[in-house]
């Protein structure tokens, strides 16, 4: 029997980059696109399209593609790109046609973050003693 592939597979990427020295919004937000892996540099697509769902997000209303794609000047479909990638990540979700934030707050979807990926080490920690057991006693 063949497994069933999963339809979304959650990718969590956690880079370590140099904090700003300048204490600038814009270059913060843009820092912690890029430790997420949502963004590649400053001046980013990417960390843009996160800047307006946090706003969206403050003011609990969520955003549309079509109006990221107004506010930025770019197609939808590089919106969708950047945004499939930010659920991917487990970032942003989706509620009908509008995207949030996971939580209320960054500081709260950030902490989510945290708790999904000590879950995650947790279960490669049991999996990792059940090996090393079997290891010693069967003598791979």
């Amino acid at each position: 029997m063949q497994k069933q592939k999963q339809r979304y597979r959650r990718e969590i990427a956690i880079r370590e980059i140099d904090k700003p020295s300048v204490d600038d919004l814009d270059n913060e937000i843009e820092w912690i696109c890029q430790c997420l892996g949502l963004s590649e540099r400053e001046d980013d697509l990417a960390a843009d399209i996160f800047k307006e769902l946090l706003h969206a997000t403050k003011e609990r209303e969520g955003i549309s593609t079509k109006e990221i794609k107004e506010k930025k000047h770019v197609t939808q479909g590089a919106v969708v790109y950047h945004l499939n990638i930010f659920m991917s990540s487990g970032v942003v979700i989706k509620q009908g046609r509008r995207y949030f934030l996971r939580s209320s707050s960054l500081d709260e979807t950030i902490e989510e973050l945290e708790q999904d990926l000590l879950r995650r080490m947790r279960k490669m920690r049991e999996l990792a003693k059940e090996i090393d057991e079997k290891l010693r006693t069967e003598g791979y």
